[in-house]
């Protein structure tokens, strides 16, 4: 359901940004079995790759984050 993909997301952002987990563990951690459908889904959210995401929110630089 979108409710549950948006904890999931808020979660994952959270992860990227506050951690040096793996986008596989963090997949993992926010429910997503398959790391692959989770990249798939974060960066049709927002147009981003959860690596991408976390490479700019280190820099500032992200219109998408929290």
């Amino acid at each position: 359901s979108d409710y549950l993909w948006n904890l999931r997301m808020t979660k994952a952002k959270e992860l990227l940004k506050s951690t040096n987990l793996s986008i596989d563990e963090i997949s993992i951690a926010v429910g997503y079995l398959n790391p692959s459908s989770f990249r798939r889904r974060f960066k049709q959210e927002t147009g981003q790759t959860p690596s991408q995401f976390r490479k700019s929110a280190e820099t500032g630089d992200n219109p998408h984050s929290l």
